[in-house]
């Protein structure tokens, strides 16, 4: 398993394990040494050192294996996103078991610089899934994104932006009930139901108990996301009769229009009001959840009807909320616990 020099570049031609290791061109014996070592430990760990898997070949076939169809069509895109960014930055010829932890650490850094630190994280949640899979199956030996330092160069937005006004949360109902289209039947449900958008843009006619004014919303984001909701029967008075004036009642998906089609509605509907051009469509979602607390509902029904996981996500989430009122719910528990009858003789 020596090293040979042959024409002034030092390579290597040996059998292992029953397959057959061959690649000239190496400048020194020690590179070519270090890269001999490399196959004998990869065989030692169960990973196929002879595979020559392109980076983004099986990216783009795990995405496509577990993904497609299997997540909303918002979330697919960022998968797809995400192999553009890697496109962009790594060789087209980069081999899979080829990326290690410090390029993989300056590809991070290098996206870090336009992005939030969320967003980063995001991007590097879907390549170390799909990376644990490769350990997995015996393509490499180990995953690169492992400890890696994740970071953004720009602000996270700031938590008002999250939330209309309670006002103008009540005005936006009015505004798209009376717009008699698909694109605001569809953020009028958002509306009332606090749905993600994925969820409301996959509605099918059968999911809706017009009779006792249920809605059942088939979320795959997590085990607890697929949910039976309740509406205000006025609210689903309204969503028959559009359903049926536009005849949507005959598509698979009563909805289903483009993201663009919907945010276009919504800016028109943000710049109507005069809200803040960073206050996007799933303010719709928070601001359900924010006025459902202030109106006394408890947590644990809004972490239900938001199809949270845990009442911990809905606190996490939405702690700006909660804060907020601690001031006031702290003097109505002392108002309480000052008023407890004292029954002692």
């Amino acid at each position: 398993m020596e090293p040979k020099k042959i024409n002034g570049k030092w390579g290597y031609n040996f059998s292992y394990q029953g397959k057959r290791y061959r690649k000239q061109g190496f400048a020194t014996k020690k590179e070519a040494q270090a890269r001999i070592q490399k196959i004998i430990s990869d065989v030692a760990h169960g990973v196929d050192a002879s595979s020559n898997e392109n980076l983004f070949e099986y990216y783009e076939r795990w995405v496509n294996t577990y993904k497609l169809n299997i997540v909303s069509d918002k979330s697919y895109d960022r998968f797809i996103s995400t192999l553009k960014k890697m496109k962009d930055y790594f060789p087209p010829n980069m081999r899979l078991k080829d990326l290690d932890q410090d390029q993989y650490q300056a590809f991070i850094n290098r996206y870090a610089e336009g992005l939030t630190k969320n967003s980063v994280l995001k991007l590097h949640q879907q390549i170390k899934a799909c990376l644990e899979d490769a350990v997995y199956n015996g393509l490499i030996p180990r995953n690169p994104t492992y400890r890696a330092k994740i970071w953004g160069s720009v602000p996270p937005k700031k938590e008002e932006y999250k939330y209309m006004s309670l006002q103008q949360y009540v005005d936006t109902k009015e505004y798209f009930r009376n717009k008699h289209e698909k694109s605001a039947l569809l953020l009028f449900i958002c509306h009332v139901t606090g749905g993600r958008f994925s969820e409301i843009n996959k509605l099918k006619y059968e999911y809706f108990d017009f009779e006792n004014n249920r809605l059942f919303l088939n979320g795959t984001k997590t085990e607890a996301a697929p949910r039976t909701i309740t509406l205000a029967s006025s609210d689903m008075a309204h969503i028959k009769k559009e359903i049926e004036a536009m005849g949507l009642y005959q598509q698979e998906y009563i909805l289903k229009i483009a993201y663009k089609t919907a945010d276009d509605m919504f800016g028109r509907t943000r710049e109507y009001f005069g809200m803040e051009r960073e206050i996007t469509i799933n303010s719709l979602r928070h601001t359900h959840c924010s006025y459902l607390y202030n109106h006394g509902v408890s947590i644990h029904y809004i972490s239900k009807r938001l199809g949270h996981k845990s009442i911990r996500i809905t606190l996490d989430v939405y702690n700006h909320i909660f804060e907020e009122t601690y001031e006031n719910d702290e003097s109505n528990a002392l108002n309480i616990l000052n008023t407890m009858p004292n029954n002692i003789n």
